[in-house]
């Protein structure tokens, strides 16, 4: 027999899949016009900076530190709004959100492109960071909880497996642009390409119904019990270290592998693969999604980070340990997506859906935001071995928050 609790988010669910199959015949669509938008918004606010930012920081005489110190900013703006942008999404719905923060990036763009004074330059990237917090993952993925409950875990998967070559995209697109139009024609090209995926959410994305919304959280509102919130705060504290973790080597991955004995194209070869294997990743988990929980996802997917981070630390005495340590860590990158969105809704249900993975992916976002001065600080200051070390520690820590985490699930489950 069902527990009270467990009884009402069986109903929930049943309502939700009925509320689901009315629209299953524009999900392909809708699936595949998310993955667009979220490819277009990745890969123009947060990757394009690695190719315009070097002539962006010449022209306007600014040094590499005030450069990325701005973008670590916007990205620990992101990260402060990532609560409040959730709220929104639950309140005025994905669609509205979603297409606002292409608004704000297109306008922040536009600003940037025409930028020719600091205040101007640090303006721009903060309505681009607002940007971020309003239109990447967590509100696309809070928006898909509304339209697509009974698929959700799946619809995550599909559209992470088309957003994922946001940086295999936005590189090398980048890099065309600025060779033909300068970094100024570029930002407004990503402006424009913003302004194109506004139109793809509200062409996929239907208009928000708040008694639907209230229906369902009338039926599922009981506050979570005592254990499940410790479990929460110690997986996000989990997924806080990998995301550090994460954000540390997509900014220094290439000059870490040229110091490991390894050449420099050798290097940018080995490194370009791990988005590639961030897609594999997420292929493989939606292959074996039906037979396992996210929980269990999530136990295989810190054990790989942290023996990744082992590798790297290892690669040191043995260079060809960088080899395995990139597929690895490349595939369990992707994972992370895919867990991060997934295991919070598996715990807590799908009420209040947009502020629930905004106040669980804030602590990410904001470790995420400091990992590349942070990294580099450690470099500077106690030299490449030692931050290798610390980043193993955090893989290990990482790993330990979250087993403890699914202990105390465990034992409220038997309870």
């Amino acid at each position: 027999m069902l527990r009270p609790s467990q009884a009402r988010k069986h109903e929930a669910r049943l309502l939700l899949t009925a509320a689901m199959q009315s629209q299953r015949p524009h999900v392909v669509v809708m699936l595949a016009g998310l993955g667009i938008a979220q490819l277009v918004a990745w890969g123009s606010l947060y990757y394009a900076i690695a190719v315009l930012g070097q002539p962006m920081r010449r022209e306007l005489g600014l040094t590499e530190p005030e450069l990325f110190g701005v973008f670590t900013g916007s990205l620990a703006l992101s990260g402060l709004l990532a609560r409040p942008a959730g709220k929104l999404v639950d309140n005025m719905g994905g669609r509205f959100v979603l297409v606002a923060s292409c608004g704000f990036g297109a306008c922040g763009f536009a600003l940037l492109a025409g930028a020719t004074t600091w205040l101007g330059f640090v303006t721009a990237w903060t309505l681009l960071g607002i940007a971020m917090a309003f239109g990447l993952y967590d509100t696309c993925f809070a928006a898909l909880a509304q339209v697509a409950p009974a698929s959700y875990r799946r619809s995550v998967t599909a559209v992470t497996l088309i957003a994922g070559f946001a940086s295999t995209v936005a590189w090398p697109a980048s890099h065309y642009l600025l060779r033909a139009m300068t970094w100024r024609g570029a930002c407004q090209a990503y402006a424009g390409a913003l302004v194109a995926g506004a139109l793809i959410y509200l062409f996929v994305l239907p208009a928000h119904r708040r008694e639907g919304r209230l229906a369902a959280s009338k039926i599922d509102s009981a506050r979570p019990p005592a254990q499940l919130r410790a479990a929460g705060v110690m997986l996000a504290l989990a997924f806080a270290g990998a995301a550090f973790i994460a954000g540390a080597l997509s900014a220094h991955l290439i000059d870490t592998l040229t110091a490991r004995s390894m050449s420099r194209e050798q290097a940018v070869w080995l490194a370009s693969t791990v988005g590639a294997l961030q897609v594999a990743g997420r292929l493989v988990e939606s292959l074996f999604a039906r037979q396992n929980t996210a929980l269990r996802v999530g136990l295989w997917t810190f054990a790989a980070l942290a023996t990744a981070t082992v590798l790297l630390l290892s690669s040191g005495v043995a260079p060809w340990l960088a080899v395995p340590f990139v597929g690895i860590y490349g595939i369990a990158n992707g994972l992370l997506t895919v867990t991060k969105a997934t295991i919070p809704i598996e715990l807590l249900g799908f009420d209040n859906v947009g502020a629930l993975l905004g106040t669980f992916s804030a602590p990410s976002l904001l470790t995420r935001s400091a990992a590349p001065f942070g990294f580099a600080f450690l470099t500077n200051r106690l030299g490449l071995t030692q931050a290798l070390i610390a980043l193993s520690l955090i893989g290990a820590a990482s790993l330990g928050a979250y087993v403890y985490a699914t202990q105390i699930v465990a034992r409220h489950s038997r309870a």
